[in-house]
Parts: C-alpha cells; sequence; structure tokens
C-alpha cells in the first residue's frame, strides 16, 4: 500500500498574505483515481489530477489562517468545509491569493470553469449559487490564465506561492 504523502509548509510562506480577508485558489493534487465521500453532498470519484479549490476568506486570521487550515491534516472530527474532505485524498502543491472583495470568489471560479470542468455540483458552494467551486485543472497553465485575468482587473494583485513537492 503506498504511503500518503504528508506536506511541511513552512509558515513563512503564509506570513505575506496576513489576517487580511480574501480570496484564495489552492492548487491540489491527487494522484490517483479516488472515490471518496464529500458531506451531505454524497460520494464521487475524482479522477488523478489537479485540481483547484476556490475560497474566501473573511473570519479571524485572514487569509494566512483559512489556508493554514486547509494545508494541515484533517481529522475526521475536524471536517467542517467540503475542502476538508477532499484534503483526505489530495495533496496542496500551490496558492493564488488576493486580498480582494469576497465577491470576487464567484468570479475567480467562473473565470476558471471557462478553461476547466466544475466537479462535483455544489462543491465549496454551500454559502452562493454558483455550480461549484472545485475545478479540475487539465492542463495547469489555465493557472496563468487566472492571474493575467486577475491582474487585468481592478483587484488587488494576486500573489502566487508554490509549496514545491511533498514526500
Amino acid at each position: 500500500m503506498k504511503t500518503k504523502p504528508s506536506l511541511t509548509l513552512p509558515q513563512p510562506l503564509l506570513e505575506p498574505a496576513g489576517s487580511e480577508p480574501g480570496i484564495y485558489a489552492l492548487i491540489l493534487r491527487l494522484e490517483q483515481t479516488h472515490a471518496q465521500q464529500i458531506g451531505h453532498l454524497g460520494t464521487f470519484t475524482f479522477p488523478a489530477g489537479t485540481y483547484l479549490y476556490v475560497g474566501s476568506a473573511r473570519g479571524p486570521g485572514g487569509i494566512a489562517a483559512r489556508v493554514g487550515r486547509h494545508i494541515q491534516e484533517i481529522s475526521d472530527k475536524r471536517r467542517h468545509w467540503h475542502i476538508d474532505w477532499l484534503r483526505q485524498i489530495a495533496w496542496p502543491i500551490g496558492l493564488i491569493w488576493s486580498h480582494a472583495d469576497a465577491t470576487s470568489e464567484c468570479l475567480w471560479a467562473e473565470i476558471l470553469s471557462a478553461q476547466a470542468l466544475r466537479k462535483p455540483a455544489g462543491f465549496g458552494a454551500s454559502d452562493c449559487r454558483c455550480p461549484g467551486h472545485l475545478i479540475r485543472l487539465d492542463p495547469i497553465t489555465v493557472l496563468d490564465s487566472l492571474h493575467q485575468v486577475v491582474s487585468n482587473s481592478d483587484e488587488p494583485e494576486p500573489h502566487r506561492v508554490f509549496f514545491g513537492s511533498h514526500t
């Protein structure tokens, strides 16, 4: 049986995000196709590949706290958001974030879904009317498209952080 990769992320990588609210796109890698329950949404089969989860951080601690939680190992007792369920099988490999207004979360998901596939319906979108905030990327160059579109908008400049390889 293959051992699960683990990620040790030095906290300084998230420090520039600070405690301010904003929008983030967490890039995840799934090494092999896997069926996974996603809370009350049900059980879905996720093909191996690269995924992007678009979220917002409006609570205490801002982007650094929210993303910091998402990249930690999540126990069965700590599953709260849809992404917590996916994190049982997929591992963070990168992040794009901005101190943009929270309404931009759906815009980012919309921009990406025009070039990729949103699955499953409703993932990460329980507080809005979007089709979903989880996008399967193929190829990863769609990230450059997101960065370019957001950079050309009136929103604050997005930042990229790539976590490197996992072991």
